[in-house]
């Protein structure tokens, strides 16, 4: 997902922008962890998109899915605000065209997520 985001920074539109920026909207506003999900999803799917490559979206649609499935039956709290964030310097990175930045953005957003997963299955 990394080197999506890094195409995506070479590659997004103005309308990929606006659907990241959409995305990170109505992730802030998110109250429900079902509503904090759609919007994270739909951060992580439209930066995909913007990479220009079906095979990043495809890869990054299976793998939120592959991952959220056993994750999803367990009682958790969505880490919203850190996702927030870490969306937060991606965007950034991504508007400013900046591949090198936006793929360490998103391998810190991996790393983080990776250690937040941890704690809610080996507590």
């Amino acid at each position: 997902e990394s080197g999506g985001a890094a195409l995506a920074a070479t590659r997004r539109s103005d309308a990929d922008l606006a659907a990241m920026a959409l995305a990170q909207h109505d992730l802030a506003a998110a109250v429900t962890k079902a509503e904090s999900r759609i919007a994270d999803t739909d951060f992580h799917i439209a930066l995909a998109e913007a990479s220009g490559n079906s095979f990043v979206r495809d890869a990054v649609e299976e793998a939120r899915v592959r991952m959220f499935e056993p994750v999803d039956l367990m009682s958790f709290d969505f880490v919203k605000e850190s996702s927030w964030h870490a969306h937060e310097q991606i965007l950034d990175a991504v508007r400013r065209r900046d591949a090198e930045a936006a793929d360490a953005a998103m391998r810190a957003h991996l790393r983080t997520t990776r250690e937040e997963f941890t704690r809610v299955i080996e507590p």
